[in-house]
């Protein structure tokens, strides 16, 4: 809602002019360079930093009819993030609010399963759904991209087995460049 008052502040104030006001909406964005941010980061980050120290991945239980690992996010690359935003600079007439996400969810067992097949180790260990997440929790988030794919965005978004590939692959074992 505050981007919407935002952008309609923007308009009213520069009304006469055609400038480009773009909000964007980012989904579960994970990449490089996540350990500053602690217990904000990406559960990619997370889940690789719990496999490298225990060897084990975390994942809730069944909660909010979801089974065990199935809650889903739609996880999108810091790299498919910065291919959105040179083509919304490119495209100058473009305004509005658009989510940038891929528009497919995976859930948390995926992305557990495809960094322990990266790594070549490893075993998930189901959690307790904790007391202080209930009531509170998204157990499903997914991103509506068609409004992009409306205004001509056409690039493929990397699936979550090969933006992890992708990340993993440039990085070193604390998931930064190398």
């Amino acid at each position: 809602f505050l981007y919407v008052q935002a952008i309609f502040y923007v308009r009213k104030k520069n009304k006469h002019n055609k400038i480009q006001i773009v909000g964007l909406r980012f989904f579960n964005v994970y990449g490089p360079f996540e350990e500053h941010k602690k217990e904000m980061s990406s559960p990619v980050h997370k889940f690789y930093k719990q496999l490298i120290n225990t060897k084990k991945i975390k994942l809730f239980n069944s909660y909010g009819g979801y089974e065990k690992g199935a809650h889903m996010r739609d996880f999108i690359s810091v790299f498919d993030c910065i291919e959105v935003i040179k083509w919304i600079i490119d495209n100058k007439s473009i305004s509005g609010i658009f989510n940038c996400g891929t528009g497919k969810a995976s859930t948390f067992k995926d992305v557990a399963d495809c960094i322990i097949n990266y790594i070549g180790y490893g075993e998930i260990e189901y959690i307790e759904f904790p007391e202080a997440l209930k009531n509170a929790y998204q157990s499903f988030t997914c991103a509506d991209m068609q409004p992009l794919l409306n205004l001509g965005f056409k690039n493929e978004f990397n699936d979550i087995e090969k933006g992890i590939k992708n990340i993993f692959n440039i990085c070193d074992e604390n998931l930064k460049y190398k």
